[in-house]
């Protein structure tokens, strides 16, 4: 019961917010990160203090703006959604870890495996999802739009993340709620029960 208080709840809402949000871009979310811990707006643990630096930031930078690009030419967009899955649990992980203080090492870093890295995996598997059944409706003209849209949630949901995690986190239960929804009704074909 030791860790079950406000500073550590906090800053695990916090990484899985952020995860959450390198389930929609990978990079986007490292990137702002990357500022924030420079800024001293968050502070990682020190073990992952390296996010904060000045090369991480340029490294995040052309990461972020080359996938943004990738994403926005439709053959190219299929291909680094492969690469990117696995890409999206490792950096959640990273991240979550990197934000989660105040506790030992490893339940840090096992939290950051199981809720971040599993957080952003299942935020890419669905956003993967969405995006084939973009490609069903639209024949891929769609992609583009979808793509600056999870650019855009990466963006904003990141800096939710690190000022207001809780609005973040009820977001995030609002996408998976949503993205159902639309996976059952657009990709799986499953009729709507009607309302008794």
């Amino acid at each position: 019961m030791e860790y079950l208080n406000a500073p550590i709840i906090l800053s695990v809402l916090i990484g899985i917010s952020l995860a959450a949000c390198v389930g929609f871009r990978v990079f986007l979310p490292m990137l702002i990160s990357s500022v924030a811990f420079k800024l001293g707006w968050i502070t990682p643990v020190e073990s992952l203090a390296w996010l904060g630096t000045t090369s991480a930031i340029i490294i995040f930078a052309v990461a972020a703006l080359c996938e943004t690009l990738a994403y926005l030419i439709p053959w190219l967009d299929h291909a680094f959604d492969v690469i990117a899955a696995p890409l999206a649990m490792a950096a959640g992980a990273i991240l979550a870890s990197a934000i989660m203080n105040d506790m030992p090492t490893p339940m840090q870093v096992g939290l950051g495996i199981v809720a971040g890295g599993g957080t952003a995996g299942a935020v890419h598997a669905t956003t993967s999802l969405l995006r084939l059944g973009s490609t069903k409706l639209t024949g891929g003209l769609g992609n583009p739009f979808f793509a600056k849209l999870e650019s855009l949630i990466a963006t904003v949901g990141s800096f939710l993340a690190i000022f207001i995690p809780v609005v973040m986190i009820i977001l995030l239960a609002g996408f998976f709620w949503f993205a159902y929804k639309l996976i059952r009704k657009f990709i799986m074909k499953v009729p709507e029960r009607p309302a008794l």
